[in-house]
C-alpha cells in the first residue's frame, strides 16, 4: 500500500487509484491531511488529491493532464491527458521494454537487452492510449488526428509560458577530483 493509515477509509484498502497524479500534487494533498491549506499562498501547480485517493471510486482526480517534458535542446516533448500520451521529437527506438521478471520472492530481473519489437524508423510523433495499451506498442497518431492536434496545442500552451533552459559553461574548479571525488558546491 502506498497510502495507508487511520485517515484512509477501510473501504479503500487494497484498491487502486487510476486517476492522474503528479509529484506536485503531494504538497497540497499532504498539507490538507496535516490540517493546513494553501489559501494566501502563491498559485500552485499541484492539486489536492485527498478526495480522489480516499473517497468513493467515482471521485475523479482533479488533474486532467501531466506535462512530461518540453526539451528544446533535444527537440523532445511529451504530455499525458486522460488516457492519451503524446510523444514528439526524435525517438531512439520504436519497441518497448519487457516488464521485469521475478527471479525469487524478492529479486526482480531486467536488462536493457529485453527490448521487444522489430526495429523500425523512429517516429517524430507518437500517440498512445496508455489505458488500453500500457506498453505503448500501438502508435495511434494516424487514427486520431484530432487528439494529436489537441495535445500539440496543449504543449504549445505550456511552451509559450516556459523559460528557456540555460546551461552555464563548465568550471574546471568544480571538478570532483578537487573534493575527494564528490560533486559539491565549490564557491
Amino acid at each position: 500500500a502506498f497510502v495507508t493509515g487511520k485517515g484512509v477509509p477501510a473501504a479503500k484498502a487494497g484498491t487502486k487509484h487510476t486517476g492522474l497524479m503528479h509529484i506536485t500534487d503531494w504538497f497540497p494533498t499532504l498539507l490538507r491531511v496535516a490540517g493546513g491549506n494553501t489559501k494566501g499562498s502563491f498559485p500552485l501547480d499541484g492539486y489536492d488529491q485527498w478526495d480522489a485517493v480516499t473517497g468513493p471510486q467515482n471521485v475523479k482526480s482533479p488533474r486532467e493532464e501531466v506535462l512530461c517534458n518540453i526539451d528544446k535542446l533535444s527537440n523532445n516533448s511529451a504530455i499525458r491527458r486522460g488516457d492519451w500520451k503524446l510523444v514528439v521529437g526524435p525517438q531512439q527506438y520504436s519497441g518497448w521494454y519487457a516488464p521485469p521478471k521475478l527471479v525469487s520472492d524478492r529479486v526482480l530481473s531486467s536488462s536493457s537487452s529485453s527490448l521487444v519489437g522489430a526495429p523500425t524508423p523512429p517516429n517524430t510523433i507518437s500517440l498512445f492510449n496508455v489505458t488500453a495499451d500500457p506498453e505503448e506498442r500501438n502508435n495511434l497518431v494516424d487514427q486520431h488526428p484530432e487528439v494529436v492536434k489537441m495535445l500539440l496545442d496543449r504543449i504549445a500552451f505550456y511552451d509559450a509560458g516556459s523559460i528557456p533552459a540555460w546551461s552555464p559553461p563548465n568550471d574546471p574548479e568544480s571538478d570532483p577530483k578537487y573534493f575527494g571525488g564528490a560533486w559539491m558546491p565549490w564557491r
